[in-house]
């Protein structure tokens, strides 16, 4: 989900029913939805469904299903492939100057990639963006 500031977040969805007088039919549904970027660091999807049952007079959950669905190759980093590749070499802790050399390309353009980057991902600072970029798998 991509919240007011252009950014991914990771979010918790919590959808419950109520039950209404005929059976299989609820009144009405209500749900939430929390930012759990701090809390969870991958990009799967995780689908529970439970059951709220009362056992000795302690409502419990019990848990119907569970399914853990892996999001791979999911391209949210809005950069070019050459950025990319500046990005790459900026994670193996190469300077400007380095990744210039090995790109055969100017410093000044290796700089202006990596102020696009920042840009595009409203990255703040280099540890930022490669913060970002794992956290997106890209990396």
């Amino acid at each position: 989900m991509i919240n007011p500031l252009n950014q991914y977040v990771t979010v918790l969805q919590r959808f419950s029913y109520i039950p209404g007088n005929l059976p299989n039919m609820p009144a009405g549904i209500i749900g939430v939805a929390f930012d759990i970027t701090h809390f969870k660091n991958d990009t799967s999807i995780i689908h529970t469904i439970e059951k709220v049952k009362e056992v000795d007079g302690i409502q419990i959950n019990e848990l119907l299903y569970k399914k853990i669905h892996p999001v791979e190759n999911v391209n949210v980093l809005p950069i070019s492939l050459r950025e990319h590749q500046v990005l790459q070499h900026m994670a193996e802790g190469m300077s400007s100057k380095q990744i210039a050399s090995t790109l055969f390309l100017s410093v000044h353009t290796v700089n202006n990639h990596r102020k696009n980057m920042l840009q595009k991902t409203s990255c703040k600072t280099s540890s930022e963006l490669l913060n970002y970029a794992l956290k997106h798998g890209h990396l």
